[in-house]
């Protein structure tokens, strides 16, 4: 026995008739009056096949005369129509109050309703600004309403609430559009990728009056300001993470002054090894394009330059040897 369905299918025209869409499942349909697309037609599912029956006294929609050529000159609301051509339009219920059919073809994305910031100086008919993933132009209608239909007309981004949507077999206009909304409606914006340039992870220190930057991959931990304490053989020690590692100064190695005297100071885990700096400015990404390599082997990899300024890229296993 056929079930009745309480909505039309989403209706698909392929080589020797239609494709029905219902929840997501494709089914062929059996259209033996020809009446898929008349208004009112009542829809049945077999298991098999969707099935179409014209609705009593429901007659033939009249053949559409051949529309006039759109042109730059067509207006807004004709050019809309034509651009819909033969696709089926999107009923937009409004609960109570009047239904407004929109051409499909311009229908964006469907989203919750958004928080809208009123415009004092709009035409009557528009009721502000929202974001939908770029700023829309959402006209005035019924409230509440828990939906928002984003529309794209003519490169510009138009929103209507609506409680729910339904496909429709007649294309849909913009009759339902105030009066200067159109030009007051935000531009849909252009995708374009952006691609991040190849950049370098740098941590950015001080000491001995030198900043400098190091390879962040290659710095093991960066430990918090701590005071050493003297170890074996006058060798100052930290603990760090259950080992007892001994403390270098930066200060001395970049033949600056000592970094360490009576007070806690930052430190970096290198190689085995605590480093102490005056500070740890911070972590920052540089473009290789901003970065030139040095020679090979000394202390300095490279110098890059991220704010104008030249910076040594210090190479970390040399400043924990050198300190």
């Amino acid at each position: 026995m056929a079930e009745r369905l309480e909505q039309p299918p989403l209706l698909r025209r392929m080589p020797g008739g239609w494709v029905g869409f219902v929840d997501g499942a494709a089914w062929p349909v059996v259209d033996a009056g020809g009446a898929a697309e008349w208004p009112g037609t009542l829809w049945h599912f077999d298991g098999v096949a969707l099935i179409a029956e014209a609705a009593p006294g429901a007659v033939p929609p009249a053949s559409p005369s051949l529309p006039p050529p759109v042109t730059a000159a067509t207006p807004l609301r004709q050019r809309a129509a034509a651009a819909s051509g033969a696709m089926p339009g999107m009923r937009l219920l409004r609960d109570a109050a009047e239904d407004v059919l929109v051409p499909r073809a311009a229908l964006e994305r469907v989203l919750p309703w958004p928080e809208v910031q009123p415009l004092a100086f709009a035409p009557p008919g528009v009721l502000g600004l929202g974001m939908a993933g770029a700023a829309v132009l959402v006209l005035d209608g019924p409230q509440p309403q828990n939906l928002l239909a984003v529309l794209r007309l003519d490169g510009r981004l138009i929103g209507l609430g609506c409680a729910e949507l339904r496909p429709d077999p007649a294309a849909g206009d913009t009759a339902w559009l105030p009066e200067g909304a159109w030009a007051l409606a935000p531009l849909a914006p252009s995708v374009v990728t952006q691609l991040e340039p190849p950049s370098l992870p740098l941590l950015f220190c001080t000491a001995g009056g030198t900043r400098f930057a190091l390879p962040a991959l290659e710095v093991e931990a960066v430990l918090p300001p701590l005071l050493p304490v003297a170890g074996p053989d006058q060798v100052r020690i930290v603990a760090h993470r259950g080992q007892v590692l001994p403390v270098f100064d930066a200060g001395l190695a970049l033949g600056g002054p000592a970094v360490m005297g009576g007070d806690a100071a930052p430190m970096l885990r290198l190689g085995g090894v605590a480093v102490a700096v005056a500070a740890v400015e911070g972590l920052r990404r540089v473009p290789l394009s901003a970065i030139s390599a040095a020679n090979a082997g000394s202390a300095m990899r490279a110098v890059c330059w991220p704010a104008g300024v030249a910076v040594p890229v210090l190479d970390p296993i040399w400043l924990a040897r050198g300190a």
